[in-house]
């Protein structure tokens, strides 16, 4: 079978879309099914140059719950509280980098 030139541009353009989808659930999969507050007060004291283990958590969180109505709001709800918290600098920007991804209007006077 000879393939043309159109179909092998159309299978170049379509493959990391695929490829991307399935990373994005699988991620999802593998989303943690514990407690946010949990999950946020373990990267409280975080650094930048540590361990990514507890922020890699956080993500998979993030990324759940952008299909998941009620987990983004206990997830942003506590991810704000956090913010006003004694929480290390690297961690709170951390959050916001979360924030600007699940974050509504009602998140942002944190």
């Amino acid at each position: 079978m000879q393939v043309t030139r159109n179909t092998l541009a159309a299978l170049l353009l379509v493959m990391p879309l695929v490829l991307s989808a399935a990373a994005v659930r699988r991620a999802a999969a593998a989303a943690p099914d514990g407690d946010p507050d949990a999950a946020l007060r373990a990267i409280a004291d975080y650094a930048f140059g540590q361990s990514r283990e507890g922020l890699v958590a956080v993500e998979k969180l993030t990324l759940a719950a952008g299909r998941d109505p009620a987990l983004r709001n206990k997830l942003a709800m506590a991810m704000t509280r956090m913010l006003s918290s004694g929480a290390s600098a690297d961690c709170k920007k951390f959050l916001c980098r979360q924030l600007m991804l699940i974050g509504t209007a009602q998140e942002v006077p944190a």
